[in-house]
């Protein structure tokens, strides 16, 4: 076998070196290109997934946005419709009012006249006396007094805190009178409001009422006319039942 000569093998080493340095530098030059391109990946995976979830965040939002503009139309709807009813509501308590004043189911108060009658405050009668019923007050004073203060503007009137409806009766029962079912005695306070001065003219000049005042007059019947500033009436309690009427359709 030939053997190499030193020379020849100094020359093989040298080559080796030279083949290593180079395969050690190829190595390092692609792992930095490698590490890159796995960087520069990762980087665009992550702006990726960014973009992603924006868009998705603001198609959300969008969604809220139309809800919330959906929700603020029914409130004002809602609100439209509450109004309304509101409104609906007070007018319907207004003409449930007027109708419980027409019907004198409520108290009423207001400027008017007291009138007072009450029955003869003479000690003893003569003994002439041929009629006794003339010293004592009867439903019919009580009647056309009543119908001079309505055709005179009262707009409420009450005798003995009854209160007078086109539903009140009066009449006699022995010595007292019934009114409203209620059976009084005198002395009778009538209480009518409405202007004080017409009223109270009525009471006292009505060419209807001349019988009362002469009574007042020959008899001693009691009749008391008073301007007042403020009158009260009650309520009417009374009975409501129509025997005959209903409501048409």
């Amino acid at each position: 076998m030939r053997q190499l000569l030193p020379q020849n093998r100094a020359i093989l080493s040298l080559f080796a070196l030279l083949f290593g340095g180079l395969f050690v530098g190829m190595l390092m030059s692609v792992k930095p290109q490698v590490a890159l391109s796995s960087s520069s990946s990762s980087r665009n995976s992550s702006a990726s997934l960014s973009v992603d979830r924006i868009g998705t965040l603001r198609e959300h939002q969008q969604e809220l946005n139309a809800e919330l503009s959906r929700l603020r139309d029914e409130q004002a709807d809602l609100q439209k419709q509450s109004t309304s009813s509101q409104s609906n509501f007070e007018e319907i308590r207004t003409q449930i009012d007027q109708q419980q004043q027409l019907a004198a189911l409520v108290a009423m108060r207001g400027p008017g006249v007291v009138v007072t009658l009450n029955d003869s405050n003479a000690n003893s009668l003569p003994d002439e006396v041929a009629d006794v019923n003339r010293y004592i007050i009867h439903q019919q004073q009580l009647v056309t007094l009543v119908g001079v203060l309505w055709s005179n503007g009262a707009e409420a009137i009450a005798i003995n805190d009854q209160r007078i409806t086109d539903q009140t009766s009066i009449y006699c029962v022995g010595s007292t009178i019934l009114i409203n079912q209620e059976l009084m005695a005198p002395p009778f306070t009538i209480r009518a409001i409405g202007d004080p001065t017409s009223l109270a003219n009525a009471a006292s000049n009505s060419s209807l009422l001349t019988d009362l005042w002469s009574r007042q007059r020959e008899y001693g019947i009691g009749v008391d006319v008073k301007q007042k500033a403020q009158v009260q009436v009650p309520a009417y309690t009374g009975p409501l039942a129509n025997r005959h009427m209903e409501v048409a359709p």
